[in-house]
């Protein structure tokens, strides 16, 4: 009699090299999961890799808070990363968006009048600047007033330029990059980084977000920074309360 050896698997019977290869690698030691294995962050681990990033140690009912693509014990979190809201000055434990410049900010409320004072400070800028403009658009004609009649003309060669690259397209175009080049920075030319998820393609946009293109921009904005922080997409990061997982 010949002795076979398999294992059962939700897709079916498989053969020990088949099982090996459908196994996952724990993203902290980097073996293979033959047992029970955890699920955060879009990664797999063994329940005794994933630990604390303050203090490495294991979690308790793997309840923790995430930061940052980072798990933390809630007091750790507290200790060593919690800040107090830019508007009401109360500390953030639940729900928050940080800002690129790191306030931090409390959802609902004091996140639309951060994102009012930051409109009004960006108009301020634009008068400015347009200001700055019209005094310089105004100046130029005195100065060529100034200049004598005899100016030199110097003789100018035609170029031929060669083919030049056009610059990425805008969201919603036909310019699309992989996930890893849309993480972190150096971003692919021409991207706008405040709206990264644009250029994956649309199979790629509906299984990390978990919507189609058209049901994401549907979603209020503070909706779609939640969304987007959780894939590592969004300038704004959000640290929900702990949770059991």
């Amino acid at each position: 009699y010949l002795a076979l050896t398999y294992f059962r698997t939700p897709d079916g019977a498989m053969c020990d090299s088949c099982f090996k290869n459908s196994l996952k690698k724990c993203f902290g030691c980097k073996e293979l999961i033959t047992d029970k294995l955890f699920s955060a962050f879009d990664r797999y681990w063994h329940l005794r890799c994933f630990r604390c990033g303050v203090c490495d140690g294991p979690f308790d009912q793997l309840s923790f808070v995430p930061y940052k693509m980072k798990p933390y014990h809630k007091e750790c979190y507290k200790k060593n990363l919690m800040k107090n809201c830019k508007i009401c000055s109360k500390p953030c434990d639940q729900d928050f968006f940080e800002a690129a410049n790191g306030d931090a900010l409390h959802e609902g409320t004091c996140l639309e009048e951060y994102n009012a004072v930051q409109e009004k400070l960006k108009k301020a800028a634009e008068a400015v600047q347009q200001r700055s403009e019209a005094q310089k658009q105004k100046a130029e004609p005195s100065a060529q007033a100034a200049l004598p009649d005899y100016q030199f003309q110097p003789q100018v060669e035609e170029v031929t330029l060669g083919e030049v690259t056009p610059k990425a397209a805008p969201p919603g175009a036909t310019n699309y990059f992989p996930y890893e080049k849309l993480l972190k920075a150096p971003f692919p030319p021409g991207v706008d980084v405040t709206k990264r998820e644009a250029y994956l393609v649309d199979e790629e946009f509906q299984r990390r977000l978990g919507l189609t293109k058209t049901e994401f921009y549907e979603k209020p904005l503070w909706r779609q920074q939640n969304i987007k922080k959780k894939v590592g997409f969004c300038l704004l990061y959000t640290s929900p309360s702990p949770r059991d997982s």
